[in-house]
């Protein structure tokens, strides 16, 4: 069987309202996606038909039915079927197709070339059970030598059973693959393809970009056939519902935001419940699309997240197949039951790659200087201004120094003067003390605002506020990174000694180079079960990370979404893949302690059946994987939830710690929250967690490690730190489990995350960093990915992979006559060449963590 209707989408089950993918009858989350246009080519009609027996003079010489039946018909013949004998020539039926890419094919191989545009003119027409016009498609196969298979668009046409229509396309191609097929198909199974003459002639050269999976296809092209239902609802269909064409709704007060028409998908019993297509055969394998949708909402006066019955609203995501189903279907779903979806458009396109914007231009900074004017009040309230219907005055006797957290943080100041606003008669939280500093930061940010305000705000209205000492200044991260490297080589690297076994005066002189493979210290990174079908993203992460960690597959509500039916399957199959690649693996998370991520059955149970089922999910999840995790995220974001807590008592958090040692010894139990190293949540300050992790440890909870999310925004180097010495004192290993940054700036997300890996590897505390994913559009926050959908690496990516290449270590030198040699590495793996007179060496060895010198014997 041909591998054409295999072309589509990977498996997600991520879910987003509206917008969604279906596959194999699971959902696919449409991500945001970016603006697109399409490439355009001029063409100039050339001469020179590369199809034979373009007219079916021969009969189906040179030509191939796809998987079903094809014979040739005299026009003069008389009529076949419904289709009356008005050809001039002869025609060709393509009948008993069973799928919508069977159709009819011929191989030109040897009759294109590269760079060269072809325009293609075929006059078809359709016979059979369909009620209106029906997409007949031209399509190019393009096998390659390395046995991947790619699809090209070409054109498409409306066909009808009254009359032959044009098909007209252009297609070019930038080399020449293994096999090039030219195909005609499309209309729906059991309709009749009908296709009279076929011409594909030669045009102007073109000019080429870069190009995904070695061909251009146009990016002009709706994937969606009808996409505004200008033939009625030929190729929509409706998902548990019934669909209608309309021209006009509610007495004409809903009307059509473009075109003529507009679907609804009505009598809506379930939320899945919607307008759909098929697009099977459509789409490509590992290439990313871009969906926008003009959507609206009717009936029971509801409004969701993303659509309104108030007016039409454009809907965009984006997605990507990481490998190829059987059948793909896009459809819209998301209101309540009873609730109409109102479809306007559909634009389905590959996706566009937007060049990255320049590096922010960031000129004449004063490091290290306060932009707050007057900020020690020498000058009464100069500069400043109450937030609000509040009462301002100077006093005098505040502290003269900074607190030591806050000196661990902004380094040498000034001392304070001793004044201080005080604000009273305050009637709302917000209201405090504020400044205008639009002016100071212009050179200073990535997007220059057209207004900032600070101001300082919290205490419950009627409460008195007084600030004294307020401190902004930019921070020269240059100079911090310094003494981050310094830092570096002092903790991570230690002195190695290879001491060499033989004849010591015939080593002596001998040359040797060193080279580090592989770094020990554990970098790794978030993967899912629908990665891994994509060779590109597996190749990147086998190569660029050591350790893993599971996005959702591992969790509760994903191993067991219905009472005892349990699903380790996607899990088994990532672990698998570790194991295949020797990558450890953290087991993230046995319990997730915020209400909102528990599913709704557990949330439904009695307190004594709740109880039962946490010891069912202990033993059953830690019994199966014994000694196959390292860790374990035991119960997550305790800071930030208590479902447990509440319905169980407080023991039971230190109960899962227990529990989960005693049935996997050899796995190191952490606490995992957010917000823990930037300082913008009071409930997660490292001050409560620190009281957090002595309390659990007071009812025996054997905690083992620290983990810090790390889903932050602008870091502040100096802050982050101060914030790993304040946990370090507890002494346990730190981890850096869900680490990522986001700027929509690729430049400024870079910068960004070079700031979190240097202070994370630089602090003697930290055990390892995991990132919380890599590849576009399967992250967790837009705009935080190294590497785009279809497998280009940004300028974060590029910073990752320099930085990982600084921390390898390199030496070479004689080796002396001592029958010795000396560097200074990081632990890891290493390679070392020797080179004497007679003979080349190749020897292998690790360096392991430590701080006192390390002898390594190698014998020659």
């Amino acid at each position: 069987m041909d591998d054409y209707k295999n072309r589509s989408i990977e498996d997600r089950k991520d879910v987003e309202e509206v917008m969604e993918m279906e596959v194999f009858g699971e959902d696919m989350e449409i991500k945001s996606p970016s603006n697109a246009n399409g490439d355009e080519y001029e063409l100039s009609h050339g001469a020179g038909n590369i199809i034979l027996n373009h007219d079916f003079s021969l009969g189906l010489h040179h030509w191939h039915p796809n998987s079903c039946e094809g014979h040739v018909v005299s026009g003069a013949a008389g009529s076949i079927g419904r289709v009356s004998a008005d050809s001039k020539g002869n025609y060709v039926i393509v009948k008993n197709r069973t799928e919508c890419w069977q159709g009819l094919e011929q191989d030109i191989t040897a009759r294109v070339s590269p760079a060269c545009a072809y325009k293609v003119f075929a006059m078809v027409r359709i016979s059979g059970p369909v009620q209106g016009p029906s997409q007949v498609q031209a399509t190019l196969k393009l096998e390659s030598h390395d046995s991947s298979t790619n699809y090209l668009f070409i054109g498409r046409a409306f066909a009808s059973k009254d009359h032959w229509e044009k098909l007209e396309g252009t297609f070019s191609l930038e080399s020449i693959p293994k096999r090039v097929v030219f195909y005609l198909e499309g209309p729906p199974s059991g309709v009749d393809l009908l296709i009279q003459s076929v011409v594909v002639s030669s045009s102007v050269l073109v000019e080429y970009g870069t190009t995904s999976g070695g061909c251009r296809d146009n990016g002009d092209d709706n994937i969606i056939i009808n996409p505004q239902f200008d033939y009625g609802l030929n190729n929509w269909s409706g998902r548990g519902c019934k669909i209608l064409i309309h021209d006009s709704m509610a007495d004409g007060k809903i009307l059509p935001m473009q075109g003529k028409f507009f679907a609804s998908a009505t009598e809506r019993t379930q939320s899945w419940n919607g307008i759909q297509q098929d697009i099977t055969g459509r789409v490509q394998r590992k290439l990313a699309y871009e969906v926008t949708a003009i959507v609206r909402i009717f009936g029971n006066d509801v409004t969701s997240a993303d659509a309104t019955d108030k007016e039409w609203v454009q809907l965009k995501g984006k997605f990507l197949l990481n490998s190829a189903p059987s059948k793909v279907v896009v459809y819209l779903e998301g209101p309540p039951p009873g609730t109409d979806i109102l479809l306007n458009s559909l634009v389905l396109k590959h996706a566009t790659k937007i060049p990255p914007s320049p590096p922010p231009v960031i000129e004449n900074v004063a490091f290290g200087v306060n932009i707050i004017e007057n900020s020690d009040l020498n000058d009464s309230l100069n500069g400043w201004f109450p937030l609000g219907q509040c009462s301002m005055s100077v006093a005098s006797g505040s502290p003269l120094l900074l607190p030591p957290a806050a000196r661990e943080s902004v380094g040498n100041v000034e001392l304070l003067s001793g004044h201080y606003i005080h604000v009273s008669n305050r009637t709302q939280t917000w209201m405090g003390p504020a400044q205008m500093i639009t002016d100071k930061l212009s050179s200073s940010i990535e997007k220059q605002p057209s207004k900032v305000m600070v101001y300082i705000q919290g205490p419950s209205s009627g409460v008195d506020l007084m600030v004294a000492g307020l401190h902004i200044f930019p921070v020269d991260r240059l100079v911090r990174f310094k003494y981050l490297k310094h830092q570096t080589d002092k903790i991570r690297r230690r002195d190695v000694i290879l001491k060499f076994s033989g004849n010591a005066s015939s080593l002596a002189g001998a040359f040797l180079k060193v080279v580090q493979t592989q770094n020990g210290f554990p970098i790794g990174s978030c993967i899912s079960r629908t990665n891994i079908d994509n060779e590109d993203f597996v190749d990147f992460f086998v190569k660029n990370f050591n350790y893993a960690v599971f996005g959702n597959e591992l969790k509760w509500y994903w191993t067991e979404p219905q009472q005892g039916n349990l699903n380790y399957k996607d899990a088994d199959d990532l672990l698998d893949l570790c194991k295949s690649h020797n990558i450890d693996a953290r087991g993230h998370c046995i319990f997730w302690e915020v209400e909102a991520t528990v599913q709704s059955w557990i949330r439904s149970l009695n307190k004594t059946d709740l109880m039962t089922a946490v010891q069912n999910r202990l033993t059953s999840l830690l019994t199966r994987y014994k000694g196959k995790f390292k860790h374990y995220d035991v119960n997550n974001e305790m800071l930030h939830g208590s479902f447990y807590q509440d319905r169980l008592g407080k023991d039971i958090r230190s109960y899962m710690f227990k529990t989960a040692n005693q049935l996997d010894p050899s796995a190191t139990l952490f606490v995992n929250d957010y917000h823990v190293e930037d300082g913008c949540d009071t409930r997660s300050s490292p001050e409560r967690y620190i009281e957090h992790i002595l309390d659990l440890q007071s009812q025996g909870a054997p905690v083992g490690g620290i983990g810090i999310q790390g889903h932050i925004d602008s870091p502040v180097g100096t802050v982050v730190a101060s914030a790993m010495d304040k946990l370090g004192i507890l002494g346990l290993p730190i981890w850096f489990t869900e680490l990522d940054v986001s700027s929509i700036n690729e430049y400024v997300r870079a910068d960004d995350l070079e700031v979190m890996l240097r202070e994370a590897f630089a602090h003697p505390a930290v055990d390892g960093i995991m990132l919380w994913g890599f590849w576009e559009l399967f992250m967790s926050r837009d705009n935080a990915h190294l590497v785009d959908a279809e497998g280009g690496i940004n300028e974060a990516g590029k910073r990752f992979l320099q930085l990982k290449k600084e921390w390898l270590s390199h030496a070479r030198g004689p080796i002396d006559s001592q029958g010795e040699f000396k560097f200074r590495g990081f632990d890891g793996a290493y390679v070392v060449e020797i080179d004497t007179l007679s003979k080349k060496f190749v020897k292998t060895f690790t360096v392991d963590k430590g701080s006192s010198p390390l002898v390594v014997n190698i014998d020659l």
